[in-house]
């Protein structure tokens, strides 16, 4: 994944989203079109995967996928933010922070 904002890493933790029970930062989500050889050996062909808008990703499309850089840590600490990147994760797992 690229950086659409290269000094966001900079940035404090925020907490935006939960994610399977746990607070994080949704700090950005993108979408690929990928081609797969034999479905018992998926290999990616000769091109890199492709980009594609957010509203044209299909869960349902095997050669779509997902994915998501979400940021862990401490509250407003620019310092310990870890970032991870999860794939294919559905959107009915992912859940704005509403406060009480």
């Amino acid at each position: 994944m690229h950086r659409k904002f290269p000094n966001l890493y900079k940035c404090k933790f925020w907490s935006s989203h939960i994610i399977f029970d746990e607070v994080c930062m949704l700090v950005q989500t993108q979408a690929f079109c990928v081609s797969y050889g034999n479905p018992n050996f998926p290999t990616i062909k000769e091109k890199d995967p492709e980009e594609i808008d957010l509203a044209d990703f299909n869960a349902e499309n095997e050669n779509h996928i997902i994915v998501r850089e979400i940021a862990f840590g401490p509250f407003l600490s620019p310092s310990n933010c870890h970032l991870a990147l999860f794939f294919n994760i559905s959107d009915k797992d992912v859940h704005p922070l509403t406060p009480k």
